[in-house]
Order: C-alpha cells, then structure tokens, then sequence
C-alpha cells in the first residue's frame, strides 16, 4: 500500500469560466475529429448559482442540486492509505438531471478527497493540502466513470464502463492552434483498445466529441457522463 507524503494536487481541473478572460480551446485527437460529431453547449451559470442549466448538442443538463445531504458511498482510492493523525477525508457531491428527446436521465458525481494538515505554529492557522481525490460519476442510462489523482500519480485518469465495455480516461492539456494552455486540465479523453471514441472539453464554453457511428443510445450515455465532469468543481483546497 502507498504511504501518504506531501504532495500539492493543486486547483487541477474542471477552471469554470473566467470573466473577461478568453480560455483556451482543447485540441481532442485528429484521429477522433475525422471521425466524430461535435456537440456544443450553451453558456451555463458558475457554480453555485440557482440555476446551472444548459445545453449539450441535442441534450439539456437542468436541476443541478448540490446540495449535498447523502453520504458518499465513494471511498479511497485503490491501494491508498492514510494516517488519520494528520489527515482526514472528505465526501462530497451533486445530482442532476440529463434530459434527451425520450428520457430524463438521472446522473450523480461523487468525490473523495484526502486532506493533510500542516504543522501549527502560534496563532497561525495550519495549511490543507489535497493529497488524493477520487470522483466518480454515474448516469442512470448505465454509464459510469471513475477517476483518481493520488500520490505519486501525474493527472486525473481512470476508466469508463459502458455496459459490458471499459474504456480508459485520460486528463487532455493540449490546446487548439498556438493558444497557451497554462498546463491546466482542459479535458477528458476517452479511449477504446482500437482508438478514441469520445472526448470533453470541461472548460466553458464546453464542447463534446463523440465517434459518429456510436449508437444513439451510447452516444447520450456518454454525453450524460461527459456533463457530470463538467458540472463538477475543483477539488477543496484550504
């Protein structure tokens, strides 16, 4: 098992819209565009706000509740631990509702953070640092993602199960054209064993890509999965 060290996560992904700030486009992978449909959104509430609603190429993401008062049933990652001397962990999460022509589709994200503690010196107070987050997220059309950043580990990555089907996750920083992309978390790409199938642009305006011959029903699960990441916040820093 990995022992916990000290090492700052940081705000890594998952930046809402900056006002007054342009952000940069994501570069998904010229293989999946020759061979996708883009969805764009609509522009969408920061989070928080009392109405988050928007739209996802055909779809809508509305009723977005983050008020969280469930348990989370997520835990930590595979393989880690953690000393509760110095440490704690923290559960969170949010529901909304993914609306298509034939549906509503529930969707839940849920995310588990392990948080150290600094030292204290007199009358100051002690620094959190993020040392593990894990977040997943489900849709009740079948999808579910799970992704984790622990110690020793570069980036959020994990997979996306699709009925009887696993894909892998990985965190895109890549921008479009000469753009700078200060190193940010602009998206997600998913990935079969013979190529890309899909990919998210979190960052808004968000923009999702989706291989063209994927079934229309497979297509929504995957849209519904790619607006739980969106919707989700950075990680708690204190």
């Amino acid at each position: 098992m990995a022992t916990l060290r000290a090492r700052p996560i940081g705000a890594l992904l998952f930046t809402t819209s900056l006002v007054g700030c342009t952000m940069p486009a994501m570069r998904a992978s010229p293989e999946l565009v020759a061979r996708s449909e883009l969805q764009g959104s609509s522009p969408r509430g920061r989070v928080g706000l009392f109405n988050e609603a928007f739209e996802l190429g055909p779809y809508r993401i509305q009723n977005v509740d983050r008020d969280w008062a469930t348990e989370a049933s997520v835990t930590a990652p595979p393989g880690f631990s953690y000393s509760t001397t110095n440490s704690r962990a923290r559960t969170g999460g949010f529901t909304f509702e993914f609306v298509t022509s034939e549906e509503i589709v529930t969707g839940v994200c849920e995310t588990w953070s392990a948080i150290e503690r600094e030292a204290t010196t007199y009358r100051v107070r002690a620094a959190e640092t993020v040392v593990a987050y894990r977040l997943v997220c489900s849709c009740s059309s079948g999808g579910r993602i799970d992704l984790v950043r622990a110690v020793d580990r570069f980036g959020l990555s994990g997979r996306l199960s699709q009925y009887d089907r696993v894909f892998t996750v990985h965190e895109v920083h890549e921008t479009e054209g000469d753009a700078p992309g200060w190193g940010q978390t602009l998206g997600f790409a998913f990935d079969a064993v013979e190529g890309p199938i899909g990919a998210v642009q979190v960052l808004s305006p968000s923009r999702v890509w989706l291989k063209a011959d994927l079934a229309a029903a497979d297509k929504a699960d995957l849209s519904c999965l790619a607006a739980g990441l969106i919707l989700t916040p950075p990680p708690p820093l204190e």
